[in-house]
């Protein structure tokens, strides 16, 4: 109902084929709303996601395809698809000698370092679909588990796709970086939090962190201002109501104020 009625939504791998229960399906139970339909699990260790978009490609260069590996786990992996409605995005390319993962007697791989893309089939393994008066965006494989910066802006790219619009707001800065924004309607302002979360002790400031947002629609930013000091952030109008600021020396957390009005 959500995307019949409009919503927007970016689904990967087990969404809606395994319920909460651990019940598993033989299909997606939102097989309509993805626009493609389930037909195995991937069972080599490593599959290549071929783009077909235009926009997929260009997230992907200079690469020409991006690699999955599927964890011993099985925390991460892929599915096989059967085509539906929707419309592919990406294909697959399986690795030589797949699904073998190789053996000291075996002819069937080609290196123990990688498993090089070989066999380009014509399966999906992102789809895109127009649901009701909204759209979904499915991936066979869970690409937006990997770390590789790859993966980060593939998964971007296809959250921009599904907006169909610009973001509310945009940080580009270092990866550490964890931001959430907050409309607070009673108080005419958005509230943006800047988390400077590194894996490795201590932790080592940011000198600057840019930033671009945008007030609700119909609405103009007047201020922006850093709390609890409230001491004002100088800004720059970018058109379509857009303004960019700079967060200076972000060490572990900022928040700051983004007042607007009619």
């Amino acid at each position: 109902d959500y995307v019949r009625q409009g919503g927007r939504l970016y689904a990967s791998r087990w969404t809606s084929l395994t319920e909460s229960t651990g019940q598993r399906h033989d299909d997606f139970m939102l097989a309509d709303v993805f626009g493609c339909h389930f037909s195995q699990e991937e069972t080599g260790r490593v599959i290549y996601i071929k783009p077909i978009d235009q926009t997929l490609k260009g997230a992907v260069a200079p690469q020409e395809m991006l690699s999955h590996w599927r964890d011993e786990r099985q925390m991460t992996g892929a599915l096989r698809l059967k085509a539906g409605e929707g419309r592919s995005l990406a294909s697959l390319t399986l690795p030589y000698g797949y699904p073998s993962e190789g053996h000291i007697a075996g002819q069937d791989w080609s290196s123990i370092h990688s498993s090089p893309p070989w066999q380009a089939l014509e399966a999906a393994t992102i789809v895109e679909n127009n649901f009701g008066k909204g759209k979904a965006i499915y991936a066979a494989a869970d690409l937006e588990s990997g770390d590789a910066t790859v993966n980060q802006r593939s998964f971007v790219a296809l959250i921009r796709r599904l907006l169909g619009r610009s973001p509310r707001f945009e940080v580009n800065t270092h990866p550490a970086v964890w931001v959430t924004a907050f409309d607070q309607p009673e108080h005419q302002r958005t509230l943006i939090s800047f988390l400077n979360y590194q894996d490795a002790l201590p932790v080592l400031p940011i000198s600057e962190v840019p930033f671009l947002v945008r007030p609700p629609l119909g609405k103009n930013i007047q201020r922006i201002s850093l709390l609890p000091s409230e001491e004002t952030i100088p800004i720059v109008h970018a058109g379509d109501g857009a303004v960019n600021g700079i967060l200076h020396n972000l060490h572990l957390f900022h928040m700051i104020s983004v007042e607007w009005s009619d």
